[in-house]
């Protein structure tokens, strides 16, 4: 037997091990943000919160702004957030006669904004999420622009 087939198999088992830990390190990598908008993110989280609602459920929805973005652009998104839902047929209110509570929230981190459902039903709490990149985030006004700890 030769040296050269000797070396062989712990020559593939080096490659192996090497495209294994390569793809262990991509597992890790942060993941790019699904959604292209605040808009497309707003839809995305109501159609999560549909699917986990039961068919025609009545829900009350509460926004609370943790970002920097203006009322304006908050309004406009929770007005697109409500309409989703609604085409998903389920009827929205804002006061507490609905069985089930929406409480979305509007915060951001250092890569960009972060859109928060919190959907309360028989004293349970589930929650869903949807992030969008900083570069497409609108800028909000200035002077709102401040660090809150949750």
């Amino acid at each position: 037997m030769s040296a050269k087939q000797k070396l062989s198999p712990r020559r593939s088992l080096g490659c192996t091990l090497f495209y294994l830990a390569l793809g262990f390190a991509l597992l890790f990598v942060p993941i790019a943000s699904r959604a292209d908008s605040l808009e497309d993110a707003a839809r995305a989280l109501a159609h999560k919160v549909a699917s986990l609602l039961n068919s025609r459920e009545g829900v009350s929805v509460r926004v609370r702004n943790l970002s920097s973005l203006s009322s304006d652009q908050i309004t406009s998104l929770s007005q697109t957030f409500e309409r989703e839902l609604q085409s998903r047929g389920h009827k929205v209110s804002h006061d507490d006669s609905s069985s089930a509570a929406v409480r979305l929230t509007f915060s951001e981190n250092l890569s960009g904004a972060i859109e928060i459902a919190e959907l309360v039903e028989n004293g349970l709490s589930r929650f869903s999420f949807e992030r969008v990149a900083l570069g497409t985030v609108p800028p909000g006004d200035p002077s709102s622009r401040r660090v809150t700890l949750v």
